[in-house]
């Protein structure tokens, strides 16, 4: 279960919008843009890029941008100023944090666009490096406003989560979910550079083929997991946490799940390493205790 589809959607409809009014300026297409970042960011935090990348695709246009800047930040503005009066923070923070893994884990994510996943190292770095080569070289020879707003969105997209990466939250990876909107920019590139040259036609063709191809074949060849698994669905623990009254304070190491599957709402138990500096977490003795004591007050249950 994810949201990726949905936040896939606005993307790509933001990037349409917002191309559509650089073309021919309406503000219907540039309150659509920014609608449509403004969901896209409250579905998943990783859409943040749009945000800045539309603002920098409008920086000729100062009134646009800061109208786009207003209405396509408010939804997030709003959820952050939701959790600091509401209590209920996301547990993101401010910090400094440098994970070396992130590089070769998105060299990997681009050359599963076409190839299996599980390849070396080295063979991945080549087909990476062969990807960008083509994108490029096809945006030097046709280029174009549309090709070049596609290629900043890719720019901003990297270096944003690797900012997010670096200082908000070190759990992030440039895993090949995070690099779907960019494979879509990369695909969108392809086909703006189509002209009468056949072998450009087969080339996007072919690449999307293969994606399709190399799909079809992860799914077939893995087996229903998460929490769709059969022992996720019929668990006799999920079955109890059902059958528990309202309003019962749950506490637990799997809140998705409860809430996906149990319909409960819930609150976390407290981490020995916080997930979004993935260091010791210094407060987890009083976290532990403020647990305790809600529990000998309040009554509960905790379902580990």
């Amino acid at each position: 279960v994810g949201t990726l589809a949905t936040t896939l959607f606005f993307t790509v409809g933001a990037l349409v919008a917002l191309i559509r009014h650089l073309a021919n300026p309406r503000y219907v297409w540039l309150i659509l843009a920014s609608v449509a970042v403004g969901l896209a960011t409250l579905d998943r935090f990783s859409a943040g890029p749009l945000i800045v990348f539309g603002v920098i695709a409008l920086r000729h246009r100062r009134r646009d941008a800061l109208v786009f800047f207003v209405l396509s930040s408010l939804p997030l503005v709003s959820w952050f100023l939701y959790e600091a009066t509401s209590g209920r923070s996301t547990g993101h923070f401010l910090g400094f944090h440098i994970e070396t893994q992130t590089i070769r884990t998105g060299i990997q994510s681009v050359s599963a666009w076409v190839v299996p996943s599980n390849i070396p190292n080295k063979l991945a770095l080549l087909v990476a490096v062969v990807i960008a080569v083509i994108v490029l070289w096809l945006f030097f020879r046709h280029p174009g406003p549309v090709p070049a707003l596609l290629l900043l969105f890719i720019v901003v997209q990297i270096v944003f989560l690797e900012v997010a990466i670096t200082f908000f939250d070190a759990g992030v990876n440039l895993d090949p979910y995070e690099f779907i909107p960019i494979f879509v920019a990369v695909v969108l590139i392809a086909v703006c550079s189509m002209t009468d040259d056949r072998w450009l036609t087969v080339f996007t063709v072919a690449l999307v083929a293969a994606s399709i191809v190399h799909g079809g074949v992860q799914e077939i060849s893995h087996p229903v997991s998460g929490y769709a698994d059969q022992n996720w669905r019929h668990s006799p623990i999920i079955k109890d946490v059902r059958a528990l009254p309202g309003g019962t304070i749950i506490y637990t190491d799997a809140p998705d799940a409860l809430y996906l599957l149990a319909d409960r709402t819930t609150s976390s138990v407290s981490e020995t390493v916080d997930f979004s500096t993935l260091k010791p977490n210094v407060h987890f003795q009083q976290q532990l205790g403020q647990i305790r004591h809600t529990l000998l007050t309040r009554g509960g249950v905790v379902v580990y």
